[in-house]
C-alpha cells in the first residue's frame, strides 16, 4: 500500500510512503524534506508582520513597565481614563497588569492568525503602529526619568 504526501502547494516533489506489516517507512531524501520545512519558504511579508507583531507587543509590555515606576514612583500623572478607572478599583499594578494582559492576548491572536493580514497597507499599519508606539514609550521614559 502506498499513500503521497505533499508539502504544499509550492511543493512539486512527491513522498511516498510504504505501509508494511503495521511499520510506515518513508522514502524521502533527507535535504529536500528539511530545505522544505526551512523558515526561507516563508514569504517575506509574513517574517516581517510577525517581526512588527512581536515588537509591538514588546513595547506594550515597555509600556507597562514605564508606566508602574512613573506612577508609583514619580510625579507623574496618567492621562488614561480607563487606566485610572480600574487603577481606583483594583490597584495599579493589577489594573496594569490586567489591561497589558489583554491587549497581548489580541496581539497573540492577531500573531498566530496573521495570514489574515493581507496586502501592504496591513504591513504598512503595523509598522505605522510600531512607529507610533515606539514614540509613545520613548516619551514617557523621558518623562519618568525627568520627573
Amino acid at each position: 500500500m502506498s499513500f503521497i504526501i505533499g508539502l504544499g502547494a509550492n511543493s512539486r516533489k512527491e513522498y511516498h510512503m510504504k505501509i508494511r506489516k503495521g511499520r510506515a517507512t518513508v522514502k524521502v531524501n533527507g535535504l529536500d524534506f528539511f530545505r522544505a520545512l526551512s523558515i526561507w519558504r516563508i514569504p517575506t511579508r509574513h517574517k516581517l508582520n510577525a517581526a512588527m507583531l512581536v515588537l509591538f507587543g514588546l513595547l506594550h509590555i515597555a509600556d507597562g513597565v514605564i508606566t508602574y515606576l512613573g506612577l508609583s514612583f514619580t510625579d507623574v500623572d496618567e492621562v488614561n481614563p480607563i487606566l485610572n478607572y480600574f487603577a481606583g478599583l483594583v490597584g495599579l499594578g493589577l489594573a496594569i497588569t490586567s489591561l497589558k494582559v489583554a491587549i497581548l492576548l489580541v496581539i497573540a491572536f492577531i500573531f498566530f492568525d496573521r495570514h489574515s493580514i493581507k496586502g501592504r497597507w496591513g504591513t504598512a499599519t503595523l509598522v505605522w503602529a510600531d512607529a507610533f508606539y515606539s514614540w509613545v514609550v520613548t516619551n514617557n521614559f523621558t518623562l519618568v526619568m525627568g520627573a
